[in-house]
């Protein structure tokens, strides 16, 4: 695929109507709002007519907004970067800081899930044991996951006390 100037993907006018079409069983979330962000600006109407037709539908079968935050959305693509950018620890170092309870709810979910490098579950542990937040450290006493992550787990709890 050549980029257009706008930055956006450029696939044949079929397969760009197609991608829009899809997107009708998709919830209301960020991803499919900006999928559906990409297709309106196409230009091809034929595009951005199916881009509306998709609006409309999930419109009437989800009329409740989608919940966008400026955490939710460094959370959803903090991963999109690689190790050496550092961004993924200063993200979560942030979340755990604010101690909202969004944040904290962010980072819940980003402990549970599997696919995180060891490497970044290491530091993640040791900012939540350095922020103090009781709510924070009992979830990770209470945190199940692979057996290397058990690991560091119980050393990082066990040098804390």
């Amino acid at each position: 695929m050549e980029d257009r100037s706008d930055g956006l993907l450029r696939g044949s006018r079929d397969d760009r109507v197609g991608q829009a079409l899809a997107l009708a069983d998709s919830p209301w979330d960020l991803d499919t709002l900006l999928n559906l962000h990409v297709a309106l600006l196409d230009h091809a109407e034929e595009v951005r007519a199916a881009a509306i037709s998709v609006l409309i539908e999930i419109a009437g079968k989800q009329p409740a907004p989608a919940s966008v935050s400026p955490l939710s959305v460094l959370a959803r693509y903090m991963f999109s970067f690689t190790a050496a950018s550092a961004v993924v620890p200063q993200v979560f170092r942030l979340l755990v800081k604010l101690g909202t309870s969004e944040a904290a709810a962010l980072v819940k979910s980003i402990l549970a899930n599997p696919t995180i490098r060891n490497a970044d579950f290491r530091k993640f542990v040791e900012a939540v044991l350095q922020s103090g937040n009781p709510h924070l450290i009992q979830h990770l006493k209470t945190l199940r996951c692979t057996a290397q992550k058990a690991k560091v787990l119980k050393t990082a709890l066990n040098r804390s006390h």
